[in-house]
């Protein structure tokens, strides 16, 4: 999965975070993609702000998901990205430092929120949530509905055998489902 870094310019002041976030998503087995890295330089190319979005969206459009840290408080042009990606139907994961306080508006656009001590403390989660890379969110619960199906359908076979059988399956296959739906966080979007 190719995930956008997403980053406010600040020149050559972020370039150590930046690198260590990208190397964090790449030890997660991502390709990352930073503007400020891969297109700036870390230098600011484009004065015009208007220009600066119509480079900056073809590039989330190209990513599967986004990354954003919110540790140092809100930030307008991080936000921007990340609404971009939002609107673009993507992944956004928020990440913040133990102890800080993530604003609200992250909340409702958060695929996955993630608190680490270091970037290292990052990868593990973004591996875990990689078990459906290349899906949209609708596919997988699609996939869950089905497998629901052949499980009712399991059900009413075992019922005509014992009733109570049946009914014990259908019980285990829903804490299953339910487990599945909150381990790979398919109840948002």
């Amino acid at each position: 999965m190719k995930v956008y870094v997403a980053t406010a310019f600040k020149g050559f002041e972020n370039e150590v975070e930046i690198e260590e976030l990208c190397s964090a998503v790449k030890a997660a087995g991502h390709d990352d993609f930073c503007f400020t890295r891969d297109v700036e330089d870390y230098q600011q190319f484009v004065a015009d702000t208007k220009e600066l979005w119509e480079c900056v969206q073809p590039e989330i459009d190209a990513c599967e998901a986004l990354i954003i840290d919110v540790s140092r408080g809100p930030d307008d042009e991080c936000l921007a990205q990340a609404s971009i990606a939002y609107g673009l139907k993507k992944s956004v994961f928020v990440i913040a430092k133990k102890g800080i306080a993530i604003d609200e508006i992250y909340d409702g656009m958060a695929t996955l929120i993630i608190r680490y001590r270091t970037y290292d403390d990052i990868v593990e989660p973004m591996k875990s949530h990689a078990i459906y890379t290349g899906y949209q969110t609708s596919t997988a619960l699609t996939v869950v509905m089905l497998l629901a199906l052949v499980a009712v359908s399991i059900a009413w076979g075992l019922s005509q055998v014992f009733l109570p059988l049946g009914f014990v399956w259908l019980v285990v296959c829903w804490l299953v489902g339910y487990w599945i739906m909150k381990k790979y966080n398919l109840s948002s979007r």
